[in-house]
């Protein structure tokens, strides 16, 4: 009898010790407690930067992640970041970058034109802002070949890219392939077209 009221004793002493430990569960909270849908992050950054529009990172943060999702968004966050800090290349350059797969998608004309002279003006600033950001030459690059048609123009600035970026950057491959492209065409075509 005293070892079955000692168990009974001891199973109940546990049971209040781990409720105790361990709490209620709330509401849409698995077993362990935990949330059971994450937390979106987009959602977690859009917040930091209406909470704090005058942080530079806070809004930098929420343009990287932007930039995959809604570009038109990306873009005026990017601006508020160049607001915030002009000193710092990669707002501008990834603004100007925006710009330029407008101006890619768009049909040749004078509206295209515009966004390819926006495009460039940012990339251009950013080169000149920090001529070590290798970001900013592989876009003006890229602009140039695809969209303006300057296969010449375009190949300073692939190898700009190719001597700045590190060794495992992931777009190494493509852009070697890309400058590969733009020196045959430079070689077969003499002229190139402008915006």
């Amino acid at each position: 009898i005293v070892t079955v009221v000692g168990v009974i004793a001891f199973a109940l002493s546990a049971a209040f010790l781990l409720t105790r430990a361990v709490g209620t569960r709330g509401a849409g909270q698995t077993a362990t407690g935990n949330s059971q849908a994450a937390e979106d992050p987009t959602e977690t950054l859009r917040a930091a930067a209406v909470a704090r529009p005058d942080d530079y990172e806070a809004r930098m943060a929420y343009a990287r992640v932007l930039l995959s999702q809604d570009r038109v968004r990306a873009l005026a966050e990017y601006d508020a970041a160049a607001d915030l800090d002009p000193t710092q290349p990669e707002p501008i350059t990834y603004a100007g970058w925006i710009i330029g797969l407008a101006a890619q998608g768009s049909e040749p004309g004078p509206d295209r034109d515009l966004l390819v002279t926006r495009a460039l003006e940012r990339l251009d600033a950013a080169t000149a802002l920090d001529p070590n950001y290798a970001d900013a030459f592989v876009f003006r690059g890229i602009l140039e070949f695809n969209v303006v048609g300057d296969a010449a123009g375009s190949v300073p600035d692939f190898q700009a890219f190719l001597a700045l970026a590190p060794d495992d950057h992931p777009m190494r491959e493509t852009v070697l392939d890309t400058l590969a492209r733009a020196i045959s065409a430079s070689e077969t075509s003499p002229t190139t077209g402008g915006p």
